[in-house]
């Protein structure tokens, strides 16, 4: 799984490797354990794209729960 930002650092795309469209919830803690951001969304084509422009800048955990299992990955917003 791979992690990017657009240059103007409000779009966080995560590269999963599930290749067909399915519904996921993903939920972005900060490092104190905080929810910050929860919302369902579709992957499509192996990517998820959160926008996180209203976040500080830091460092997160993104939960991304599929049908079968919860992928973690850690992010930081500059």
């Amino acid at each position: 799984m791979n992690t990017y930002q657009d240059s103007v650092k409000s779009l966080l795309n995560i590269e999963v490797g599930i290749k067909t469209l399915e519904n996921v919830k993903v939920i972005l803690y900060n490092m104190f354990g905080q929810v910050v951001l929860s919302t369902k969304t579709n992957i499509s084509n192996g990517q998820l794209t959160l926008r996180v422009a209203t976040l500080s800048h830091g460092t997160y955990q993104a939960h991304i729960h599929t049908s079968d299992q919860v992928l973690v990955k850690r992010v930081v917003k500059q």
